[in-house]
């Protein structure tokens, strides 16, 4: 039997791969540190795949794992993101420019509502 965990306030995060000549690359998770200093430690984990992330969206979580699997399971229209934090948009005819990915990553956040993202 899984347990759920125990909830932690910090930062859900959204990461670009400036690498990605595409610009189609991008990283979710969460951390109770800040968000950049997530994305430096990730792009330590993760140099060796030659990744060069950034922080392009992010929102302050009293729940930091239930946010972020909100986040995992609505991502990307096709549920792909339960695969992986890394994902990429060319899995989603409705995510094609990075605008789009922030706006639908701030809206499963609760940042944005139906009004504003219009």
């Amino acid at each position: 039997m899984s347990r759920k965990r125990k909830p932690k306030q910090g930062y859900v995060y959204l990461l670009k791969d400036d690498n990605d000549y595409q610009g189609k690359t991008y990283k979710f998770g969460c951390t109770t540190l800040t968000p950049e200093k997530r994305c430096k430690r990730v792009n330590i984990e993760k140099k060796e795949y030659g990744y060069n992330f950034r922080v392009i969206a992010s929102f302050k979580s009293f729940d930091i794992y239930s946010d972020e699997h909100k986040v995992r399971c609505e991502i990307l229209n096709s549920g792909a993101g339960m695969l992986s934090e890394i994902f990429n948009t060319c899995l989603d005819d409705q995510l094609n420019f990075e605008a789009d990915v922030v706006k639908r990553f701030l809206f499963i956040g609760g940042v944005l509502t139906k009004e504003t993202m219009i």
